[in-house]
């Protein structure tokens, strides 16, 4: 992977490189512990990783990613609300 990367003039980080393995669970919990090298380091399977915005897990749920995304949007209507009491409220 590494080679072809290098031929496309791909530029990667191994350190922001994760091993994500998409498989049902009963396969997933089966697998014995592997890693990859990748260079110079060893890659070892993660259980979800973020791509483009968009969470994913190995068993492609999108549980991780609602969550997330859940949590991030409620934040901000919080402080949509706060905003709306501030500066509208108040200037009654």
């Amino acid at each position: 992977m590494a080679e072809w990367c290098c031929a496309n003039h791909l530029l990667v980080n191994p350190d922001k490189t994760k091993l994500l393995l998409f498989e049902t669970r009963q396969l997933l919990s089966q697998l014995p512990d592997i890693t990859v090298p990748f260079l110079g380091q060893e890659l070892k399977p993660v259980t979800s990783a973020k791509d483009l915005g968009i969470i994913l897990d190995s068993n492609l749920n999108f549980n991780d990613h609602v969550t997330s995304l859940s949590s991030s949007l409620l934040s901000t209507l919080c402080q949509v609300n706060i905003y709306i009491y501030i500066y509208i409220c108040l200037d009654l």
